[in-house]
């Protein structure tokens, strides 16, 4: 249960970010509310990778606020699937294991949870390095990585990308289960038919 005003989990008031002398973020500012569905829409280069990077707290922005809102008195879980995984050498399960436990998740229960999303993603390449991966395998493994503790904002960076059709139905399911357990999810993406046909919200 929120216990801010309104809701609002995250507040961002003229957000300003350059690199350089190019400024690809200018004046932006949002509330984030509990349970909220957000699509950022545009271009490749038009600076949605930035603003999901900011949210998730991992650029600094060159001016502006953000104010992070605690949750019932604790400061909320993110989780950030960025627009692609490093091919990396670690097992699928060696990485996620690892990735809960910088999570500070139970490793039992992460374990179980590990092997669900595994299965039902249908990754059997467990005694593969992800640096053999393909894309798309890379991708699924991005987005349990992100959805492994249950985050209260959950950002996902051109999610689509290297997945097949099946795959691609597979995620939309798991942004509406996200949404009905009650996370905001913002997803940024230049797929306007993708986000049309595929996503549970209205870009």
């Amino acid at each position: 249960m929120i216990t801010t005003a309104n809701g609002v989990i995250m507040e961002l008031r003229c957000i300003t970010k350059r690199y350089g002398r190019t400024e690809v973020l200018q004046d932006l500012s949002l509330d984030i509310r509990e349970g909220q569905m957000i699509a950022i829409v545009g271009a490749n280069g038009s600076g949605k990778s930035t603003l999901l990077r900011i949210l998730a707290g991992l650029t600094a922005f060159t001016g502006g606020t953000v104010r992070r809102l605690p949750i019932d008195n604790r400061q909320f879980r993110v989780g950030y699937a960025p627009d692609r995984l490093p091919a990396l050498r670690f097992t699928v399960r060696e990485y996620l294991n690892h990735m809960a436990a910088i999570a500070g998740l139970d490793r039992s229960a992460s374990g179980e949870s590990i092997d669900s999303w595994l299965e039902r993603l249908h990754l059997n390449a467990e005694n593969t390095q992800m640096r053999h991966f393909s894309k798309g395998m890379l991708q699924k493994v991005n987005l349990i990585q992100a959805v492994l503790r249950q985050p209260d904002l959950l950002l996902l960076d051109e999610p689509h990308g290297g997945l097949d059709p099946d795959s691609r139905d597979d995620l939309a399911a798991l942004i509406r289960e996200e949404r009905d357990r009650g996370a905001t999810v913002v997803v940024a993406t230049h797929d306007r038919e993708w986000m049309r046909q595929s996503a549970p919200v209205k870009a």
